[in-house]
């Protein structure tokens, strides 16, 4: 699959949307308790998403979507409540570069799902990629052992990876049966629902008061990674998985 000038800008686009809305995200972490934001966030993605369905006039599903939506609800549920945690316990700059994994998963993930292949070069930009995480990992002064010494929030982020890089063949196949706001639509309600289970369960008590602590940072944030999702699936369809993820993690 030729990669177009089209489909760069789309992933630029989503990309840095993406490396804006982690720092929103730490942000508002310091702030809220981490089921709610996650809730919030879920239910104003779903609004943002169904507003953009309903201008357009865009929704599409059919009955080969529902397995695949499924895996991909459940994989990104928990793969958004360890990147939450993994942002709580360690400092942004020092987790979010081992995100750069995601590509090598992705190139796993998506030859064993989809039977996406990549060119040799193509394998060794993605080991460019990964290895240079460590190295923006690395602070002046400290050893090499210390370079490789992950810590808690590392471990949590390498597993986001690993489950968004699961997630991402099923996203692609899911989008085929659907297209890429629809599935984002989907993927956010029920995402919503779960969190909001885990808020009632947990911290019910501030489901109204953690808002008013960051609205803006909330509404500003929901609209970014809504933008830098609906792109991604759409992104999916322009080119192989494994190489939107390297160019992904690269921008961001």
């Amino acid at each position: 699959m030729i990669i177009s000038p089209f489909s760069i800008l789309i992933t630029s686009i989503s990309s840095i949307s993406w490396g804006v809305f982690d720092g929103i995200r730490k942000h508002l972490i310091q702030r809220l308790n981490h089921w709610t934001l996650l809730l919030y966030l879920s239910l104003l993605f779903s609004t943002s998403f169904l507003i953009w369905i309903v201008l357009t006039n865009s929704f599409e599903l059919d009955s080969g979507y529902y397995l695949y939506g499924f895996i991909t609800i459940v994989l990104n549920f928990f793969a958004n409540y360890f990147y939450i945690k993994a942002i709580e316990v360690s400092d942004i700059s020092s987790v979010v570069p081992f995100l750069a994994f995601t590509s090598l998963f992705t190139a796993l993930s998506s030859y064993l799902v989809l039977g996406e292949q990549l060119a040799k070069i193509q394998i060794l930009g993605i080991f460019v990629v990964v290895i240079s995480s460590f190295f923006i990992n690395y602070k002046s002064g400290s050893s090499i052992k210390k370079l490789f010494k992950f810590n808690k929030g590392a471990l949590l982020m390498i597993l986001v990876s690993l489950l968004w890089a699961i997630s991402a063949p099923f996203d692609k196949l899911a989008v085929t049966h659907s297209n890429a706001i629809s599935h984002s639509f989907i993927q956010s309600i029920f995402i919503s629902f779960l969190n909001l289970i885990m808020v009632l369960r947990f911290s019910k008590e501030k489901l109204f008061s953690d808002f008013l602590k960051a609205p803006r940072a909330l509404i500003a944030g929901s609209i970014i990674a809504s933008i830098a999702l609906g792109l991604q699936f759409y992104a999916y369809t322009l080119m192989q998985v494994s190489i939107f993820e390297s160019l992904k993690r690269g921008l961001a």
